[in-house]
Formats: structure tokens, sequence, C-alpha cells
């Protein structure tokens, strides 16, 4: 699998089956910069992979991941709250390895009282649009819907295999969509974002297969590899005022995702073979929640 790359509006996970990774880097650090200190850095990000998943009589490997990040920063001249999540697949052996979306959202209020929301959306590393969702020297309040979905065809294609007596011929055509909505407040004395994520993607396949039994016997195959399913996940990010100087930074996180790989795909033969079960892999689910609560000096 390639590596994650941090995406858009939010996510979380932690494994209820299958494997997980995840890497954390959760910091406050004061005065990091004689300049223009920072008060506060705070990020952390969760990445979960099924690693590779094979059954059946033609092992083809199959692999899905998700990413997660979330921060909060402030320094003299800026304070800024942010969100990136990030999907990679992996099918038929890397016959498809891609990262067919990536996406972030991030709020910031400035010392000259400017506020804005940016967007930035990926497909295959690609950079599809960055834009300026709201900005102004005027407080923003309000919601932005998100909705995306693979273009047809784009992860579609025909590969061969061959398992000792067993071969195929595969065509598959892959579908991803991801949904959300950020909510968010952006001001001086205020920096607040919220944020929903759902996603769904598979893959239909279709087989045309041969088995050498001294005569060639042939029978044709289709299924379904659910990809990923990721349910509600939500995600919040604020920084806002404790007492005097004293500011204070929250983040949480949470999410659920099932259908991660899973697929059973079966073939009737004549005699003397008869049913085969070509490939048979049983799904992961995922699960994970998080906070963060940290008190900060705000310097302007």
């Amino acid at each position: 699998m390639k590596t994650l790359v941090p995406l858009a509006t939010v996510i979380a996970f932690s494994s209820v089956a299958g494997r997980s990774h995840a890497a954390v880097d959760l910091t406050a650090e004061l005065g990091a910069s004689a300049a223009c200190p920072k008060t506060l850095d705070a990020k952390k990000t969760l990445e979960y992979d099924t690693g590779r998943k094979s059954g059946g009589r033609l092992p083809l490997g199959f692999e899905a991941g998700v990413g997660l990040g979330v921060g909060v920063a402030a320094d003299c001249k800026k304070l800024e709250a942010y969100g990136s999540a990030a999907l990679s697949i992996g099918l038929f052996d890397d016959a498809i390895a891609a990262k067919p979306l990536e996406v972030k959202v991030a709020a910031s209020t400035d010392i000259d009282h400017k506020n804005s929301l940016d967007l930035s959306v990926y497909a295959f590393d690609f950079e599809l649009k960055k834009v300026k969702l709201a900005g102004s020297d005027q407080p923003i309040v309000g919601g932005q819907n998100f909705d995306y979905a693979l273009p047809a065809g784009d992860l579609s294609g025909q590969l061969d295999k061959t398992a000792g007596r067993l071969s195929a011929k595969l065509t598959y055509d892959t579908v991803a969509t991801v949904s959300g909505y950020v909510l968010y407040k952006v001001r001086p004395d205020l920096v607040d974002v919220r944020s929903l994520l759902v996603g769904h993607a598979d893959s239909a396949i279709k087989a045309k297969l041969t088995y050498d039994w001294g005569i060639h016997l042939t029978a044709n195959a289709s299924g379904k590899l659910d990809v990923f399913n990721v349910q509600p996940a939500s995600l919040v990010a604020t920084l806002a005022p404790k007492s005097g100087s004293t500011w204070r930074a929250k983040a949480s996180a949470s999410v659920s995702a099932d259908d991660l790989i899973g697929l059973d795909v079966k073939a009737e033969f004549a005699w003397p073979i008869g049913r085969l079960t070509i490939f048979e892999i049983e799904p992961s689910r995922y699960h994970d929640s998080w906070s963060y609560d940290h008190d900060f000096a705000k310097s302007f």
C-alpha cells in the first residue's frame, strides 16, 4: 500500500478486526520561534490498514487503508484549526493502487481579524480544487456540503490470473463516493470547526473461468468486492478564550467503518468439478474515538 496522505473533512478509527497502525504526534510547544513564537502546535494522526488479504482458489491480494488527522495551532499572528482524511486502496495484487480521495479543511483567524475557511481536494495525487469557502474581516458562520463521486471508469480494467489448474480473465469496475458537511464559526474570539463524513467504495467483478481437467471446463462468475463503508465520522476542533490571555484548545473525533475488504465469489462448473469458491475473504471492521484538551497562551 502507498503511504496515506492527509485528506479532508474528518475521520478516525481503531480496529475491531484486521490490523491497525496508529501513528500519533500529540504535542504542545512553547516558544518555538523567537520571531513569532508558537504557543500551540497540537496534532494527531491515526492510520488503519487492513493488510494484504487473500483467499479462495485465486489468491489475489486486496488491501484498504484509511487515515485521519486533526490539529490546532497558534502563534503570534494566527489561530488555526484543521481536519484531514485519506482513503487508499490496493486491488488485485496492486493492479489498482491509488488514493482515490484526499481532502483538507482549515479554519483560521489572524492578527488583522481576517477570518477564513479553506478547502483542498485531491484525487489520485492530483489537486482537483483549492478554494476559499469563506473569507472576511467580519465573523463567518455557516455550513458547507461536500460530495465526491469517483468518475466512471477511473478504476476499472481487465486482469488475467492463473493458479494451478484454474485460470481466469477478470474485469472490474470500482465506484467510490464520499459526502461530508462542515459547520464553522470563525471570528477573533473563536475558531470552531465541526464535521461529519460518510463514504463507500466497492468493485464489481466479472470473471470467465477455465479449469484444466484434461479437458477445458469453463464457467462464468460475478461478485462484488466491498472495499470500505465508513459510517458517519465526526470531528470537532475548537480554539476559545478561557480567562485573560489563556485560551483552551479542544479536539475530538469518532468513526466506525465496516465492509473493509470483504468478498465471496463462487462458480458452478460441469461435473466432475462442480461448485468452486473462487474468492472468499471475511471483511474487517474498524472503530476509534479520541479527544484532546489543552490550555495555551494567546499572544495577540
